[in-house]
């Protein structure tokens, strides 16, 4: 009787120990980072659908770990535009004062005035000189806005804006050129033309003078 006892005694201490709950240290000490022993497996990588380990080194200081989980080498160029031949050119062809473009009404475009008849090659609109005088006796005038157009004559159509200040009084001049931040590419044997607006009702009394810089786009290299 007294060893059956026993025996239910030391089943039900066994039973207790197993259901003793652990503490968060021991969960803590349980594994630790010396006891991690890893092989040359993906097994447990992380992958695009689960969290995991990350994979194995490159070994490569030029390679990136990308989001499909390998490493891959960024793709960039080195190359670095430059011009050749014989860069940039003006239109009008130089030595010239520019084209006179005459503006509408107040606030509104005047008609297209040609700057390059449909011949050439193709060449890339990079900057536009704006050079305005206002004459004596004119209204005072804020802006000065041009327009850039490509195609035959009266189906222009407008691949830019840009905009300088006007002068300030009569018989001042202002003249400012307007990089433009990407080029206008302009097929070969396209005609380019421009348009002007400004805020003054007299536009007959302002001289706009208009010169495109363009480069041949096979000079770009």
């Amino acid at each position: 009787m007294f060893e059956k006892l026993t025996t239910r005694f030391m089943i039900l201490a066994l039973i207790a120990l197993l259901l003793a709950p652990i503490s968060q240290a021991s969960y803590n000490t349980l594994i630790t980072e010396a006891q991690l022993s890893f092989t040359d497996i993906t097994t447990s990588n992380a992958s695009s659908t689960k969290h995991g380990l990350v994979p194995k080194l490159s070994n490569s200081a030029t390679t990136f770990f990308n989001g499909t989980g390998g490493f891959t080498t960024p793709a960039f160029s080195s190359t670095v535009l430059a011009v050749s031949g014989a860069g940039y050119a003006l239109l009008p062809a130089g030595p010239a004062v520019g084209t006179i473009v005459t503006p509408g009404s107040a606030n509104t475009y005047g008609s297209y005035t040609q700057m390059r008849e449909a011949t050439g090659n193709a060449v890339y609109i990079v900057a536009v000189l704006i050079q305005n005088r206002q004459l004596v006796g004119s209204t005072s005038c804020t802006y000065v806005q041009v327009a850039i157009g490509t195609g035959t004559a009266a189906s222009e159509t407008q691949v830019s804006e840009v905009k300088i200040q006007a002068p300030l009084a009569n018989d001042q001049v202002t003249q400012q050129i307007v990089t433009l931040p990407f080029p206008i590419p302009v097929a070969a044997s396209t005609r380019i033309a421009v348009k002007s607006a400004i805020s003054s009702t007299d536009g007959t009394k302002y001289d706009t003078l208009i010169t495109l810089m363009v480069v041949d786009q096979s000079n770009i290299s």
